[in-house]
């Protein structure tokens, strides 16, 4: 069933672009940046919940605001504000991970609390959201398979390879190829919660989450250590 006002006549997008074009490099007020980021504001909270088919461009602007022509002007097209906010869904979520400083922790409580923050930002409904969004229109949109594989898997590996380097330099953990076990952690701690949460199995209470983070940080440290059993906060692992 094709959506009322579709934006997908090209006729009348073209029209409008012609429109837009006409001022190249319009000075945006204060009240323009405003509109402008209701726009995106609305673009994103309709892409997350109705997918990018299920969102056309006249809804965001009925609910934004404003006019088509002022969307196109400074967006372009459905495809291109879809993939920024994609990109912008990406940059935010990871940040919320990434802005704190875990290199001060030891290296068992460190890990740990990497563990808590990881996955309470990656199972927030906001994320899981966005996950399925991606999933969905990954085939049609390559491009946002790239973005959120470089803007997040690979900024949140990069972070726990960082920690995991500082304990190298303080001795708490002996050398080892940082990178390659950042990567280790990273899939350990989130494959099962993710996948769980996104299929609607994960078990509602915050204790599984916990013990699933508790598990996987003495299976990491025991694969560089000897003895197990004698895991301990202050103890450099080989």
């Amino acid at each position: 069933m094709q959506q009322k006002n579709s934006d997908d006549t090209e006729m009348k997008a073209t029209s409008i672009e012609k429109v837009a074009h006409k001022d190249a490099t319009p000075r945006i007020t204060k009240r323009g940046a405003e509109r402008l980021d209701r726009l995106f504001k609305i673009a994103t909270v309709l892409f997350l919940k109705h997918g990018y088919n299920g969102t056309c461009i006249d809804e965001i602007v009925r609910k934004a605001g404003g006019s088509k022509t002022i969307f196109y002007r400074h967006y372009g097209n459905k495809p291109k504000i879809f993939c920024q906010v994609v990109q912008t869904l990406c940059i935010g979520i990871v940040e919320e991970f990434t802005d704190d400083n875990y290199e001060e922790l030891p290296l068992v409580p460190g890990l740990k609390v990497i563990g808590q923050k990881l996955v309470g930002v990656l199972l927030s409904s906001k994320h899981l959201a966005m996950q399925r969004l991606i999933y969905a229109e990954s085939a049609k949109f390559p491009e946002i398979g790239k973005i959120w594989y470089e803007q997040a898997p690979q900024k949140a590996r990069a972070k726990i390879a960082e920690f995991l380097l500082s304990k190298i330099t303080t001795g708490e953990l002996a050398p080892i190829d940082h990178n390659a076990s950042a990567q280790i952690f990273h899939d350990l701690l989130l494959y099962t919660p993710l996948n769980l949460a996104l299929t609607g199995q994960l078990p509602n209470h915050g204790s599984w989450c916990e013990q699933h983070i508790d598990a996987v940080t003495k299976e990491f440290l025991s694969s560089r250590s000897s003895n197990p059993s004698t895991l301990s906060s202050d103890q450099t692992y080989p």
